[in-house]
């Protein structure tokens, strides 16, 4: 978004027209909510590799749709680094107009590559088409033709990349032996002789709808 940099310049430029007073309690906002962030990301962290606090680990799992633990040294090492920046950040200056800006900037900066550092395997979990679609290759051979119903172009570019298979949005069926809906709900068919029967059903943790893949005999 191009007028964000001209707005951000304009911001930048008139912090130093802040009154004391004002810049001061931004300092201490920003200082208190990254730290706070910072801490419900070590948290939730700690919580899936050990099960405590009960309720953020069950909060968690929820979330992730997984109960898996990861834990990779060199990670936390990098996460115990950027939690020292913060902490470094916070400290080694005195309060003024362009500190409290630097302060937000490192505070935003270390809360998502925190995030990213902890919990990317669980956004992961949640997010990975992988384990769904690669399960669709035990039942339907390469380079076969492949129609689709509900299906995006996003998921069809995941379908070529995995399945190596170039399926169609709503396509011609006649002359297309497998047809993979997503189903929205119970009615959410389109058109089928009786030819068409299911092969294959599976679903994306915490999806409540289904994948069903049709073959026609």
């Amino acid at each position: 978004m191009p007028f964000l940099i001209p707005l951000s310049t304009i911001a930048a430029g008139s912090i130093e027209t802040l009154r004391r007073g004002a810049a001061s309690a931004m300092n201490w906002f920003g200082i208190i909510l990254f730290s706070t962030i910072l801490f419900l990301i070590w948290l939730g962290w700690n919580a899936m590799l050990t099960g405590f606090p009960q309720k953020t680990y069950e909060r968690m799992q929820f979330l992730a749709q997984t109960n898996e633990s990861h834990f990779n040294i060199f990670i936390l090492i990098i996460a115990i680094l950027l939690t020292a920046i913060w902490i470094f950040s916070m400290i080694k200056v005195r309060i003024t107009n362009r500190s409290c800006t630097t302060n937000w900037s490192v505070g935003l900066t270390v809360s998502w590559a925190l995030l990213m550092a902890l919990w990317l395997p669980w956004i992961n979990h949640k997010k990975d088409f992988s384990p769904l679609f690669l399960s669709i290759e035990k039942v339907i051979p390469d380079k076969t033709c492949l129609t689709t119903h509900n299906i995006n172009d996003a998921q069809i570019d995941l379908i070529d990349y995995y399945l190596n298979i170039k399926a169609t949005r709503e396509g011609d069926r006649s002359n297309c032996h497998y047809l993979l809906i997503y189903q929205l709900h119970k009615k959410d068919l389109p058109p089928m002789s009786e030819n068409w029967k299911l092969i294959w059903n599976g679903k994306q943790p915490g999806d409540k709808n289904n994948y069903k893949l049709f073959y026609k005999e």
